[in-house]
């Protein structure tokens, strides 16, 4: 069966990668680097908190593929498993829904087997268990995915949640946990938040349900298809290809499967539009929709009827309701415009859809031999270092901070000096406010030249604070000594993956507050960033604004311009007029191939 038109569309505005717009028509910057100095760092000590005995060594395993970092403390069996049909599926993925990623950005599973170490990473009442099974922890430059492979079932409780917005009350109890699911939820919220602008929380749940349901086997993918999941009771994964776990308990068979929306919302009031709409991807409901929690399952009803249902007659009006989502907070007048109903009037029909379904779904057929079946995942014990780096960087990216402290001083307590360590010890030191500890272990991090740009933003940040609090002119200014040390470290991240907005954010302040005036090819760097951020309004206003001040009105205007096309608010739209109007007009005896004295 073809892709639908839509789909294709859907692809193009959730995942289209913001360097690729207005790249035309913004001059590119010279390569040169700034040179980098090679002396010794004196490391800071570091203790271990509440506790003057160094805890024993943890046991995990530890693996690389094909981008990923895998530590896990499972079986070598289920994380061989889990990540064999991992792979498949995001083949199968490419193939029924072919998101086009961004630059790349390292992505770390910690698979947390035994020894409940996933209760590590959440918050929960004493006494309590978790209410979920999987986190996604998102840093500048990587994320973690955290799943607990070692709960088998979550009992929940009929709670309401903030505001009325949502409530896990699809009926308090206990419901399976299907850890494939949860990966697949898991990799396709951090595809879809890597969208710029960010997509809605509902978008993001209902296309995530959608994906999770993906049925695929060694010769086909199945998209869009639903009714048959949880009729069984089976909690396997629709593709098929994963088998029963040998850790797998009886406790299970007496829980609930998560179901299809028509399944689970068949006795559910369905929540007004405008509560629906509300929903933040970082509230409480957004981030807890284990047990087939109504808001989740309305999201995936919405977003199926408008991709699939009803003949295909509301993907007009969903793409471009979609499309103002994303600049926007929804408002009922928004979406009258976009379907000529209102909220009622469409969640009347919301229900129909749910009793009964017209839709059609998606088959594709693999040609030749089918998926690749990967190699079996080459798995060792992991090192103090690589344990501590893992789990230091996730905890640091959770708020957990006197955890990551732990995980970190752990493993450099006892004698590990990898340099990636010690840039983890440097991130969490800056998080922590200890900047001078932070600058130590940053700078040795930097000078083993590691691949890691957060290493090098957050250097250059602390040699900025130091900078304002201490500038190097009586007029205030930064002297040159100084710019120079600060942009060092950001020149360093321009070849690594992935690029920072905030890199470039930090050069345009650097040289705002410099006393050397900089010329056309030292702003030429800020045009790269503007090539690679069309949509980050601070950085393009700073660039037009940096531009105008050094009298370089041409290249001012165009990024100016670029900022206005690209606002997505009056207000930002406002800002880059109010510049632009403080332009001299193009006929002005104002030279534009030098800068002024």
């Amino acid at each position: 069966m073809a892709r639908s038109r839509f789909l294709l569309a859907a692809t193009l505005l959730v995942a289209l990668p913001s360097r690729f717009l207005f790249a035309a028509d913004v001059p590119a910057s010279p390569t040169s680097k700034i040179p980098t100095e090679e002396n010794a760092v004196e490391l800071p000590t570091v203790t271990i908190t509440d506790s003057k005995i160094l805890p024993l060594p943890e046991a995990w395993r530890y693996a690389k593929y094909d981008g990923f970092e895998i530590l896990s403390n499972a079986s070598d069996h289920e994380t061989r498993q889990l990540l064999r049909d991992f792979v498949v599926f995001r083949q199968a993925l490419s193939l029924a829904w072919p998101i086009e990623s961004r630059e790349s950005l390292p992505v770390t599973l910690i698979l947390c087997g035994k020894e409940n170490k996933f209760d590590d990473f959440v918050d929960r009442p004493i006494g309590a268990e978790p209410n979920r099974a999987s986190l996604l922890l998102k840093d500048l430059d990587r994320i973690s995915i955290v799943i607990d492979l070692q709960r088998k079932a979550v009992t929940l409780s009929a709670v309401d949640s903030s505001a009325g917005a949502a409530t896990t009350d699809a009926g308090a109890g206990t419901f399976d946990v299907d850890h494939h699911s949860l990966l697949y939820r898991e990799y396709v919220k951090f595809l879809l938040s890597r969208s710029d602008p960010p997509l809605p929380a509902w978008l993001q749940e209902g296309l995530a349900q959608i994906v999770m349901a993906m049925e695929f086997t060694p010769n086909s993918v199945i998209f869009g298809r639903i009714g048959e999941r949880g009729q069984g009771g089976s909690s396997a994964p629709k593709g098929g290809l994963a088998t029963t776990s040998e850790d797998e308990s009886d406790t299970a068979e007496q829980s609930v499967p998560d179901l299809d929306f028509n399944l689970a919302l068949t006795r559910q009031r369905l929540l007004p539009f405008h509560a629906f709409f509300d929903v933040k991807p970082d509230s409480p409901v957004a981030q807890n929709v284990v047990g087939n929690t109504r808001w989740s399952k309305q999201a995936y009803a919405f977003v199926h009827l408008c991709l699939y249902g009803e003949g295909g007659r509301y993907q007009k009006a969903f793409l471009t309701l979609a499309q103002r989502a994303s600049r926007g907070p929804l408002t009922e007048e928004i979406f009258k415009d976009c379907f000529g109903k209102s909220y009622d009037k469409m969640l009347l029909e919301l229900r129909g859809y749910i009793e009964m379904t017209d839709y059609k779904y998606q088959q594709f057929k693999i040609k030749g031999q089918g998926f690749f079946q990967p190699p079996a995942l080459d798995l060792r014990d992991a090192s103090d270092a690589e344990v501590g780096r893992i789990k230091g960087d996730a905890f640091r990216a959770a708020h957990r901070l006197p955890q990551a402290h732990d995980a970190l001083a752990a493993a450099y307590l006892r004698g590990e000096r990898d340099p990636a360590l010690l840039g983890a010890l440097g991130l969490y030191e800056a998080t922590a406010g200890n900047a001078a500890r932070a600058q130590k272990f940053l700078e040795a991090a930097a000078k083993a030249k590691i691949t890691r740009p957060t290493v090098y933003l957050e250097e250059a940040r602390l040699l900025y604070a130091e900078a304002l609090a201490h500038p190097g002119t009586v007029q205030g200014q930064f002297s040159s000594e100084q710019a120079i040390t600060i942009l060092r470290p950001l020149f360093a991240t321009r070849n690594q993956s992935p690029p920072l907005a905030e890199v470039y954010e930090l050069i345009a302040d650097t040289w705002s507050h410099c006393v050397i005036q900089p010329k056309r090819e030292h702003l030429a760097v800020l045009s790269e960033g503007v090539k690679l951020f069309p949509r980050h309004s601070e950085l393009v206003f700073k660039t037009a604004a940096l531009n105008a001040k050094s009298g370089y009105f041409d290249t001012a205007a165009t990024v100016a311009a670029l900022g206005e096309q690209a606002a997505s608010d009056p207000a930002t739209k406002t800002r880059f007029q109010a510049l632009v109007a403080t332009f001299p007009k193009p006929d002005a005896k104002t030279s534009t191939s030098e800068a002024k004295p």
